[in-house]
């Protein structure tokens, strides 16, 4: 996997003229890609565009679909008090064992604001009337996802059924922010219909998707870490008089954070050249850059491991690039037009 991402990032940048990149350091801060390649994971200076920027994308799909969402000049404005009541809907058979891993970790992170409500489904019909029975602004998709190839629509499986979500339009009200935990719900291996695709055409203003197979705890945990930002960290902005952001910047700024727990887990866990003890030091310090939007967040990460690793900045940043590029959160991306959903500090 690590060899084949070095060299579709090594073709990339063979066929993107080199004035782009020009622009994307020096006059680019926030992108919309329209694309049918993972230009979220192209590397500039060391980082994967989609970190490196604040970046959502519109997935390439025949008819209307893509040009709606390019010439969408609308927007959505949410109190934070909307996002306080979250839909997770479940669908595992009774002896799967990842069946309450996002629960599990959702409970470990003692989420104060947001309340969670679990609903288990079992077939499209139960989906349905679970969308229906919410009227909130986020839903959350815990389950097993799947896709058909270049020539079918992505799935997500209810216990033992199959639901392609692009036949929910019209039928489910499908709520403006959607969050997939699960494996391929935008896959790089699958067709344009992919189910991030279908949940957009069936009411979705924005929707995280997975471009690869991901594992359940690890998902879990992402989302729950997630969810935990939207609860701790819209309070924060207020108290330092922050009162409105977009949808965009705040997932951004957490796939940010989560980049950095993956590099620093790398060399403390595989590579072994920091002590655990490290983590939690370092991972405060970044965050906190990362949350007052510091330019030079990466750089002082670097340092800062650089240092407790005691080797230089060079080997830190060489052994990424060859060893571990590909992290786990590349493996998401940010579907839809998250831009044009704010969030107002109520």
């Amino acid at each position: 996997m690590q060899r084949n991402y070095i060299k579709l990032t090594k073709d990339l940048h063979e066929v993107i003229h080199p004035r782009i990149f020009d622009d994307l350091r020096l006059r680019t801060e926030a992108i919309t890609l329209v694309s049918d390649a993972p230009l979220e994971w192209l590397r500039v200076d060391g980082l994967p565009l989609m970190i490196r920027h604040e970046l959502s994308r519109i997935g390439m799909t025949p008819g209307n679909l893509m040009l709606t969402q390019c010439i969408h000049a609308g927007g959505m404005i949410l109190p934070s008090s909307a996002l306080e009541e979250i839909l997770i809907i479940r669908s595992f058979s009774a002896n799967d064992p990842i069946r309450h891993a996002l629960e599990v970790a959702i409970e470990g992170f003692n989420l104060t604001r947001v309340r969670t409500t679990f609903v288990d489904v079992k077939n499209g019909e139960e989906l349905i009337a679970a969308l229906n029975g919410f009227r909130g602004a986020l839903v959350v998709f815990d389950c097993h996802g799947g896709h058909g190839g270049d020539d079918s629509h992505g799935w997500l499986r209810m216990v033992s059924e199959k639901v392609d979500v692009w036949n929910l339009a019209h039928v489910a009200r499908v709520p403006p922010i959607v969050i997939l935990s699960a494996c391929s719900t935008f896959s790089l291996a699958g067709s344009h219909a992919s189910v991030a695709n279908g949940l957009i055409r069936s009411g979705a203003i924005t929707v995280i998707g997975t471009f690869l197979p991901v594992n359940a705890i690890s998902s879990a945990i992402f989302v729950a870490r997630l969810l935990y930002r939207v609860d701790s960290f819209l309070p924060a902005l207020k108290r330092m008089d922050r009162n409105f952001l977009t949808w965009r910047t705040l997932i951004s700024t957490f796939l940010r954070m989560s980049y950095a727990t993956d590099l620093m887990k790398f060399f403390i866990e595989e590579k072994q050249w920091m002590d655990n003890s490290m983590f939690g030091r370092i991972g405060e310090r970044t965050n906190h850059d990362i949350n007052r939007l510091h330019p030079a967040w990466y750089q002082r990460l670097l340092r800062r491991m650089s240092r407790a690793a005691r080797r230089p900045i060079i080997d830190i940043q060489t052994t990424i690039d060859t060893e571990s590029p590909l992290m786990e959160t590349m493996y998401y991306c940010q579907t839809g037009r998250p831009e044009t959903i704010g969030i107002f500090l109520d």
